[in-house]
């Protein structure tokens, strides 16, 4: 009897180690409870900093939904990487499109909530502040590119699936930093056409082209992808455009004939409606081999990203003490704590001073 008990406690804690990988979290931001999906892998632990892939859900789903169809996990636990499932307000990210009816959001600051998450994911957990990346179906590509364009300091690079730039966003993009692109777009996509409106956002290549152009890349090298499926009803190409600023690349998987899905998911969401999932190439193994090349190479106590710690950065530090909440004070933990404070000025200025 004592040995089977023995057997059945071990089996159990074998059990939660193996299977209790997925938290549900939440918290106050804007006196708004937002709330979020995070996916451990089991070589999971707080000795070393793991990097995280933000998976942002598309318009009326939600991070449940998103974290099941996109199958993200599958990829996330072997290849090392923390998956986070934030949820929109109502559904619906606010990535820059005000002008269409049935895409309206809530007037809310989604970029300052992603900023919010990934400081409460700091406190939480043990990741690599330099290795952040967002990714995000529909609606939720849209919210990655606004990520871009106005949190580079804090995402390495970003994916896009079947969501591509508003007009909005394009036009007040404000990149801090080159940030590597990857899109994938299918070619009879119904809800998010390929081509694009006319007005509202860009279609998926002049997305392409905007970004080339922004990051100074050069001209594509064309790859046919082989035809693994011939049953699922579309092929792929893949467009690599090389050389952008700071040994960046933007990568674009043009998916003919492909449909408002994710490609490799295992469920096929109701081709007569969203169209054909393609399963030539897997989005999730894409994003990961894509993103996992970039880093921020952020220096703790570099506050102002200048590349030197000097007398600069210890005026931010003093301002992150006095209530100034910045998001560079995260860089300021020179004693990684946890808290700024006078401690982190000490050992500033023993820094500066060589000591």
């Amino acid at each position: 009897m004592r040995r089977f008990l023995i057997s059945v406690i071990t089996m159990t804690l074998i059990s939660q180690f193996l299977f209790s990988q997925i938290e549900y979290h939440d918290f106050e931001y804007d006196g708004i409870t937002r709330d979020y999906i995070v996916f451990l892998p089991q070589e999971y632990n707080s000795l070393t900093e793991f990097p995280v892939i933000l998976n942002l859900h598309g318009y009326g789903s939600e991070a449940e939904s998103q974290m099941t169809y996109s199958g993200m996990n599958s990829v996330a636990d072997p290849a090392g990487f923390i998956a986070v499932y934030p949820n929109a307000v109502d559904n619906v990210w606010n990535s820059g499109i005000s002008d269409i009816p049935i895409w309206l959001a809530p007037d809310v600051d989604d970029v300052g909530f992603i900023s919010a998450l990934i400081d409460m994911l700091d406190m939480q957990f043990s990741i690599d502040l330099n290795r952040i990346y967002s990714s995000g179906m529909s609606n939720g590509g849209f919210m990655s590119y606004k990520l871009a364009c106005e949190l580079s300091d804090r995402i390495a690079a970003i994916a896009s699936v079947t969501g591509t730039i508003s007009q909005e966003t394009a036009e007040n993009c404000d990149c801090q930093r080159t940030v590597p692109i990857l899109q994938l777009h299918g070619t009879a996509d119904p809800v998010v056409p390929y081509s694009g409106p006319v007005n509202g956002w860009y279609s998926a290549q002049q997305a392409v082209e905007y970004w080339v152009e922004l990051n100074s890349c050069s001209d594509s090298q064309t790859t046919p992808i082989p035809n693994f499926d011939p049953t699922d009803g579309c092929t792929v190409v893949k467009f690599l455009f090389p050389d952008c600023d700071d040994n960046s690349e933007i990568v674009f998987f043009r998916i003919n004939n492909g449909g408002h899905t994710w490609p490799g998911a295992t469920v096929d969401i109701n081709p007569s409606i969203y169209g054909n999932t393609n399963h030539d190439i897997n989005a999730n193994h894409e994003i990961w081999s894509f993103v996992s090349n970039y880093e921020l190479n952020r220096t703790i106590g570099d506050l102002n990203q200048d590349g030197v710690l000097d007398v600069l950065d210890i005026v931010e530090i003093v301002d992150c003490i006095l209530g100034d909440p910045a998001e560079n004070c995260l860089y300021g933990d020179v004693n990684e704590d946890g808290i700024v404070d006078v401690i982190d000025v000490v050992q500033m200025v023993s820094l500066i001073l060589g000591r």
